[in-house]
């Protein structure tokens, strides 16, 4: 009963079809990554009954799990048949690509994530990035700080004048 969807739960099974088997891989894969089945127990009657309540993520088990790998197996344990993956083959796709650190269907990605992923395959391009942008900061503190010295004196030499000026002309 650990592995049943929540439609084979209820006894519909006029709802059971293959996005109930992807439910199943599903829950294969939640304890392939925590080591733990995603419903606990010796009681058929209460683990059914925790999987009429909704599966919990695997992270919340084991918090390295990567995000998208997390959202695959959510997915693929959707309480709502139609909230699954339509079939197997689309939820081995996702895993395919999760394994080739490449973008998942079960879940957005943010821009920190692609640029992380492509400074992963563009290791030479993204070294050379970096050191564009250390030596480009480097060249701005320098310069920076050469225009704050030059104010400085700029204005020491103001005040220096203007010290000179007023000598003159009570001199005068």
């Amino acid at each position: 009963p650990q592995y049943m969807s929540p439609e084979q739960a209820l006894g519909a099974l006029e709802r059971v079809g293959p996005r109930s088997d992807v439910y199943s891989l599903g829950a294969t894969l939640f304890e392939l990554l925590t080591g733990k089945v995603p419903f606990d127990g010796q009681d058929p009657h209460a683990v059914t009954v925790a999987v009429l309540r909704g599966a919990r993520p695997p992270r919340s088990e084991l918090a390295s799990i990567p995000a998208a790998l997390d959202a695959i197996c959510a997915k693929a344990m959707a309480f709502k048949p139609e909230d699954r993956y339509p079939s197997a083959g689309m939820l081995a796709r996702d895993l395919e690509s999760w394994l080739a650190d490449e973008p998942v269907s079960a879940r957005e990605e943010s821009r920190r994530e692609r640029l992380a992923r492509w400074a992963r395959r563009h290791r030479t391009w993204a070294a050379a990035a970096a050191v564009v942008l250390v030596a480009v900061s480097l060249t701005t503190t320098a310069a920076a700080l050469a225009i704050g010295r030059s104010w400085r004196n700029e204005s020491a030499a103001r005040g220096q004048a203007e010290a000179n000026f007023e000598s003159a002309q009570e001199t005068v």
